[in-house]
């Protein structure tokens, strides 16, 4: 389990963060983000409305639907990306991208990321 959540205390806001702010980040509608997190319409609606006055994510509408992402002019906005990539998003991102290749083999121990060459 990822550190993210123990830290946010909030599982629904960590994975709002991992979409958001993370390596692969995007602009999602409510529908999108309750796919991709895997959590309720309720506590993410709860979690946007919190994030949305704090400024840390911005909204636009399109039609009937509202597209949500991260706020990059925010000061803490780095911060938080660095935070997400750091205990969610860059390893889940290469052991993805690298489990099928035999010659690469990933350690993923405590927060360090290393590529071993199998030989």
């Amino acid at each position: 389990m990822s550190i993210l959540p123990q830290i946010l205390s909030s599982k629904v806001r960590a994975e709002i963060f991992r979409l958001l702010f993370g390596i692969d980040a995007a602009e999602l509608h409510m529908r999108e983000l309750e796919r991709e997190a895997g959590c309720t319409i309720g506590p993410i609606q709860t979690e946007l409305k919190k994030l949305l006055d704090l400024k840390l994510v911005s909204s636009r509408r399109s039609g009937n639907r509202l597209y949500y992402r991260a706020n990059c002019e925010h000061p803490l906005y780095s911060d938080i990306r660095s935070l997400v990539l750091k205990t969610s998003g860059l390893g889940g991102h290469l052991e993805e991208r690298f489990k099928n290749r035999e010659d690469i083999g990933l350690n993923m121990a405590g927060n360090h990321k290393k590529h071993l060459k199998r030989g």
